[in-house]
């Protein structure tokens, strides 16, 4: 189980910077919500199993 909250995402690779916020992110086993911002655009995903819903605004 993994849960962060409020936190700089870990997505910096060489070369590449990503703007986001991680706001919320919960994964277990079969099932994981995650709430993000990356570069001014939300998102907000929700994974059960192998089938998943995502939203952005």
């Amino acid at each position: 189980m993994k849960l962060k909250v409020m936190q700089k995402c870990d997505c910096y690779k060489e070369g590449y910077e990503c703007g986001g916020f991680d706001y919320f992110i919960f994964i277990s086993k079969l099932f994981q919500i995650r709430f993000f911002n990356d570069n001014g655009y939300k998102f907000l995903y929700i994974h059960l199993g192998e089938k998943y819903w995502r939203w952005d605004w």
